[in-house]
C-alpha cells in the first residue's frame, strides 16, 4: 500500500498542475480541506473511496490509473 500511496500522491501533484489548480481549489472541487490535500500530496494519508472517485472525475482518468500509474506526461 506504501508504493501505491506514494505514486497517487505524485499523480494528484501532477494532475493539479496540468490543470493549473491550487490544493485550496481542487479542496473546494471535492468537498475536502485543503489540510487533506496536503497530506494525500505529501503521502502522509490516503483519500477515502469517495474522494478518489471525485478526483479520478475531476481529473477525467481512471481509479485504477490514479492511484497506480506512474508514466503520467506533462
Amino acid at each position: 500500500m506504501k508504493n501505491n500511496t506514494i505514486q497517487l500522491s505524485k499523480n494528484i501533484k501532477k494532475h493539479c498542475l496540468m490543470k493549473d489548480m491550487s490544493q485550496n481549489e481542487l479542496a473546494l472541487r471535492i468537498g475536502v480541506s485543503h489540510q487533506a490535500i496536503s497530506k494525500w500530496e505529501i503521502g502522509e494519508n490516503f483519500p477515502d473511496f469517495m474522494s478518489l472517485i471525485s478526483l479520478a472525475q475531476l481529473f477525467e482518468v481512471s481509479l485504477d490509473s490514479l492511484v497506480y500509474q506512474d508514466d503520467l506526461l506533462f
